[in-house]
């Protein structure tokens, strides 16, 4: 299976989420910057960032929050095939 965390943060983003994969054990911790003013809960798009245990980080940039949760599912899929080989 494929453990995928989310981080919630208002600072040090990509810092608390490394922490919060490490000390989880996650495959991959999506972080969610909730201080912004044009993206989080209160708004219809969101950015995140896809932190893996590789210290490597991705931005999947501003979108509809069904887009964002669409590629977020994409990559847990791929993840958990690439495990099944």
């Amino acid at each position: 299976g494929v453990l995928a965390g989310f981080a919630a943060e208002t600072d040090d983003l990509v810092a608390n989420a490394m922490e919060k994969l490490r000390r989880k054990e996650c495959d991959m911790v999506i972080a969610n910057d909730v201080g912004r003013e044009d993206a989080g809960f209160d708004s219809e798009e969101n950015e995140v960032i896809i932190c893996l245990p590789s210290g490597s980080t991705e931005i999947l940039p501003k979108q509809p929050k069904n887009a964002l949760a669409r590629e977020i599912i994409r990559r847990v899929a791929a993840l958990a095939a690439v495990r099944t080989r």
